[in-house]
C-alpha cells in the first residue's frame, strides 16, 4: 500500500484532489465530487515522504492549487512525469498555455498545434491526461456542446463555471 499525507487547503469547493507524486514530479492529479474541501497526496512506493524535495514538491502543488481556487493565474507548473506521446505532449502542451476562464474546441487545439483534423485525435490525448487542471483539459469543448471528459461530466461542468465566476 502508499504511505499517505493528507493536506487540506481553506477553498470552497466541491471536490476532492488526490495527487500522486514520485519525490520528484507529479504523476497523476485524480478529481471527485465531494462534500468537503479535500487534497490528498499519495506517494508512490520508492519515494519518501519525508525526503526534502518531495515536500517542497508538495508546497508547490499545494501553493498551485491554492492560487487556481482562488481565480489567480499561478504563474508556474509543478513537475510534471514526461507525456507518453510526442502528439500527446504536444495537445498538452498547448492546453497548458490556456487562460484562466477561456474554452477552445478540440478542432481548435488541433489547429494550434499544426492537426486541424485530429478533432478526435486531440480528444483521446485529453482523455488520458493526468493533470486534472494544471493541464486544463476541462477548458476543450465541442463545436456542439461541451465534450467529452475522464471525470464524470459534472466536474466538468462545475469548473467552466467556476473559472466563469458563476459560483
Amino acid at each position: 500500500m502508499y504511505p499517505h499525507l493528507k493536506y487540506y487547503l481553506a477553498v470552497s469547493f466541491p471536490l476532492k484532489l488526490r495527487i500522486y507524486l514520485t519525490n520528484h514530479s507529479l504523476k497523476k492529479i485524480k478529481l471527485e465530487r465531494s462534500t468537503r474541501d479535500q487534497v490528498e497526496c499519495i506517494f508512490y512506493p520508492e519515494s519518501s515522504p519525508t525526503d526534502a524535495k518531495a515536500h517542497e514538491l508538495i508546497e508547490k502543488t499545494l501553493l498551485w492549487m491554492q492560487l487556481y481556487f482562488s481565480r489567480k493565474d499561478p504563474g508556474f507548473t509543478p513537475p510534471l512525469e514526461p507525456f507518453a506521446t510526442e502528439f500527446s505532449r504536444s495537445v498538452l502542451s498547448k492546453l497548458s498555455e490556456t487562460s484562466f476562464g477561456s474554452v477552445l474546441t478540440y478542432k481548435e487545439l488541433g489547429t494550434l498545434i499544426d492537426k486541424p483534423g485530429a478533432a478526435r485525435a486531440v480528444g483521446t490525448a485529453l482523455h488520458k491526461n493526468p493533470y486534472a487542471l494544471i493541464i486544463p483539459c476541462h477548458r476543450v469543448v465541442s463545436k456542439k456542446d461541451i465534450g467529452g471528459f475522464a471525470y464524470p461530466i459534472e466536474i466538468k461542468k462545475l469548473l467552466l463555471a467556476f473559472e466563469k465566476g458563476s459560483i
